[in-house]
């Protein structure tokens, strides 16, 4: 159980960096690169897009993980 809340809390922080990078990265565009369309991807991409890879990261990367661990830990 333990273990299971520090695999999703590593994978939280990996998509917490990934956010901090990208706001981080779009601060250093010109006001010209901001319009009304590109305003709507960019919304897009730091919400819906990155709390999507955060399903992934915090949970099906932890269990693949886990499972493959498990798996050669039986083999040995």
């Amino acid at each position: 159980m333990v273990a299971d809340m520090k695999k999703h809390s590593a994978g939280f922080d990996i998509v917490q960096q990934i956010r901090e990078r990208m706001i981080i990265k779009l601060k250093k565009f010109s006001l010209g690169f901001y319009t009304n369309e590109r305003l709507g991807e960019i919304n897009t991409i730091l919400h819906k897009d990155v709390d999507n890879m955060s399903l992934v990261v915090g949970h099906m990367w932890s269990r693949m993980f886990g499972d493959f661990f498990d798996s050669c830990s039986h083999i040995c």
